[in-house]
């Protein structure tokens, strides 16, 4: 009897949970996530003949399962009981971090997107000057703050991806920011729940990048810093776990210089920040508004320098710290911007180039062909 029982609550639960699944109205976009969510797939006989009509139905009952955060969270309490090393490609470190495990780096992969990146430095450093092209690739916080990885843990080496890369710019310049991140590592440079850089961090590389380019660079003090507590970030996402939230800080450089930033050639904004983005739950939007195909800030400052930002999110936080020091700065991601480069350099007539990833982040990049357009 005790059985039957058994097995009756066990399909009354997903039979029951499958069914309000199908009746509850479908999510779009998961704020948790920070995603869009698969839709029902259209039927057809071809689709259902190829398995792809079965493929996408399984992406959409799993996107759509009512209480899916929730049961996220059960699951990695339960992974964490069960002693995994890793839940869903987040390690949990000391002081409450959590880390990506980059265990799915492809070597080839990451290969040819240094030679690309390399033949692209090159090719504008020996046009515009190697000073004026430059690559700043950053370690992630598994590198940066391997004292807090577990013991276990096990990243693949972007010390040495990073060291060959350097050493292809013949015709560029590298911009080593990994020296100074040695010596702040033990302040609050990279967010715990999220795998970007802080603003603090932001603003200690800023301060590497103005040494570079022979800067003065401007102190904390000229600065207003506005705060935004309980941030969770990328990493709380998968696992919608967390011992401890991030906050968000706003550099707010004080001053007279002023910006319009558009946003896919069609958006305007006349502030580097999107304030607006501290009420959602991707607070890190609040930099430049989160990832798009060409943004372009133009200041107040006309001194003639146009720079041209070739970046992952990691330079959304940075690149407001030197935006009073150009003109005009057009960033792009070759993940959503799909026109030749080499034309827009031309036609824009650029004569600085930075180019700004996180070293895990561009190893695993599936976009680097927009180097050689």
């Amino acid at each position: 009897m005790g059985q039957k029982v058994t097995v009756f609550t066990f399909l009354i639960l997903i039979f029951g949970f499958t069914i309000a699944t199908l009746v509850t109205p479908a999510k779009e976009f998961s704020d948790n996530e920070n995603r869009k969510l698969q839709q029902a797939p259209k039927f057809s006989w071809e689709t259902l003949k190829s398995g792809e009509f079965g493929s996408d139905y399984e992406l959409y009952l799993a996107d759509q399962f009512v209480l899916r955060d929730t049961w996220i969270a059960v699951k990695t309490m339960s992974d964490r009981a069960m002693l995994k090393k890793d839940i869903n490609g987040v390690y949990f470190g000391s002081d409450n971090y959590l880390f990506e495990t980059h265990n799915d780096v492809d070597k080839e992969n990451s290969n040819k997107n240094a030679n690309r990146l390399m033949t692209f430095a090159n090719k504008y450093g020996k046009q515009l000057g190697k000073d004026n092209v430059q690559v700043m690739i950053v370690p992630t916080a598994g590198v940066s703050l391997s004292d807090k990885m577990p013991a276990f843990a096990q990243t693949f080496d972007q010390n040495a991806y990073i060291d060959s890369i350097k050493a292809g710019l013949t015709d560029a310049s590298f911009i080593d920011v990994r020296e100074m991140i040695a010596s702040k590592k033990n302040e609050y440079i990279y967010y715990k729940t999220d795998h970007h850089m802080t603003s603090l961090g932001n603003y200690y590389m800023y301060n590497v990048w103005a040494k570079a380019n022979k800067i003065t660079p401007k102190s904390i003090e000229d600065y207003e810093v506005i705060s935004a507590n309980d941030f969770a970030g990328t990493l709380y996402s998968k696992i919608n776990f967390a011992f401890e939230l991030d906050r968000v800080d706003v550099y707010k450089e004080k001053g007279n210089v002023t910006y319009t930033v558009t946003f896919d050639e069609k958006e305007k904004r006349e502030s580097l920040f999107e304030m607006d983005a501290f009420s959602k739950k991707d607070k890190y939007q609040v930099f430049l508004g989160g990832n798009h195909s060409i943004i372009r800030i133009n200041s107040s400052n006309k001194n003639g320098e146009k720079l041209l930002v070739v970046r992952d999110s990691y330079a959304n936080a940075f690149v407001p710290f030197i935006s009073s020091n150009y003109e005009e700065i057009i960033m792009v991601d070759f993940r959503y911007y799909k026109k030749n480069i080499s034309k827009l350099i031309e036609e824009e007539n650029i004569n600085n180039i930075l180019v700004m990833y996180n070293a895990a982040t561009f190893a695993k990049d599936k976009a680097s062909a927009g180097f050689l357009r």
